[in-house]
């Protein structure tokens, strides 16, 4: 790859992923992290901007600016963000910035299995449960932060830090909700599987459904929950 390529070039759909989280020159510190979540309507900014920071500056290699007074850090010039991949994760972007197909299909298969309906959903309790299985079953690579060298790099930690990021992503892309298995009273968010697409092929303009106030969709109150568990009853 030539040097010097914008992040945008080098990865076409992590890079999109990343850019409302950094400066105009591609710096990602806890102040620019804050910055894109203010932006996105979130809250705690300030200290969700440094835990995010800090724990993917851990994983940066020899990019690390300043992991521990200020968590800043660069894209590789050659690979961009890549070394940040961690453990944990769909893994649907492949180390190159792009959409590895076999993962996106891994992935739809396993949440939405049972549903018949054309309009498919990826529930909250779905995603994180094949989250859970691709910590667990998934092989470490040792040329990104996809490994458990040490305690940062733990599957524990990251799988832990993989399903706080998609609590965020279902923060602002919630498209509605659905009945939990097995408690007929209770709902969870879901996202359609088009906008999980969209997500990972240009965040950007996912997230701008939630900047312009279409989404999330807010959780319908008791009465309602308990009107919509009785209609689906009788269906």
């Amino acid at each position: 790859m030539i040097t010097g390529r914008s992040t945008a070039d080098i990865l076409p759909a992590l890079g999109k992923h990343v850019q409302p989280f950094t400066d105009d020159n591609g710096n990602f510190s806890p102040t620019t992290v804050g910055n894109g979540l203010q932006q996105m309507h979130g809250s705690q900014t300030c200290a969700k901007g440094t835990v995010i920071s800090t724990f993917n500056a851990t994983h940066a290699s020899d990019n690390i600016v300043c992991p521990v007074t200020g968590a800043r850090f660069v894209a590789d010039p050659q690979t961009g963000y890549a070394k940040n991949l961690h453990l944990g994760t769909t893994r649907v972007w492949n180390a190159n910035g792009g959409i590895n197909e076999e993962r996106w299909d891994m992935l739809v298969e396993y949440v939405t299995a049972g549903q018949s309906s054309e309009n498919k959903i990826m529930t909250l309790s779905k995603l994180k449960a094949y989250l859970l299985k691709c910590y667990n079953d998934d092989p470490h690579e040792l040329t990104t932060g996809r490994n458990n060298n040490s305690l940062f790099s733990s599957k524990i930690v990251q799988g832990f830090a993989a399903t706080a990021a998609w609590d965020e992503v279902y923060d602002r892309l919630t498209c509605g909700w659905a009945q939990v298995d097995d408690k007929p009273t209770e709902l969870e968010p879901y996202i359609t599987l088009d906008i999980v697409r969209l997500f990972f092929e240009d965040s950007k303009k996912a997230f701008q459904l939630a900047e312009c106030g279409k989404l999330p969709v807010k959780k319908p109150e008791l009465e309602v929950e308990e009107k919509q568990v009785s209609t689906l009853g009788m269906s």
